[in-house]
């Protein structure tokens, strides 16, 4: 397991909603590696949930915005953790 983090560009028509590109940092068992995100998410109110594919695969997500930045907990095949997203 590990946490990641992920810094978006906006594709979509609001904070958290609609199509996103841009680099997600990961920390698995002290090593740090950036890879190229795309994630798909839909916003109810200040919850998100959605999809993201990058460098080597795919996962769900459902967090809560909070201020500027969105809290997540994350699933890819096996692996799982939690996450902060910014715009």
């Amino acid at each position: 397991m590990g946490e990641a983090s992920a810094d978006l560009g906006k594709l979509g028509a609001s904070a958290f909603n609609g199509i996103y590109h841009g680099v997600m940092t990961r920390n698995v068992s002290g090593e740090t590696e950036e890879l190229p995100v795309e994630a798909i998410l839909q916003r109810n109110g200040d919850g998100v949930a959605g999809r993201f594919a990058f460098g080597v695969g795919e996962g769900e997500l459902r967090g809560a915005v909070v201020g500027p930045a969105l809290y997540f907990n994350w699933q890819s095949g096996d692996s799982f953790s939690k996450g902060v997203g910014s715009n």
